[in-house]
């Protein structure tokens, strides 16, 4: 799919630039958050508007290099909870 004709369709291709993260970013992505799999829509995704997203990243914490720390300062706020995170998981917005 193509996320950047999506956002210029949707008028949201200004104020923040449209950019995607590379393979090296993913990766970090993944390594940050102890994953080894990430589902192929959301690579395709990232890798078109990773790094930024038009007016659509606006106000979402779902950008790169923030995305490397959703999974911890989840767990974080999970702490004290009954609600366990599974190992596998990934988070990818807040």
């Amino acid at each position: 799919m193509n996320y950047i004709d999506v956002l210029i369709e949707a008028g949201l291709d200004f104020e923040t630039p449209i950019k995607g993260v590379s393979e090296l970013d993913l990766n970090e992505m993944c390594q940050a958050q102890n994953v080894t799999h990430l589902p192929q829509a959301y690579k395709e995704f990232m890798t078109q508007c990773g790094k930024g997203a038009g007016l659509y990243s606006g106000d979402a914490d779902f950008i790169y290099p923030r995305v490397c720390n959703l999974k911890n300062e989840l767990l974080q706020e999970l702490a004290d909870e009954v609600i366990e995170l599974p190992d596998n998981a990934f988070v990818f917005a807040a």
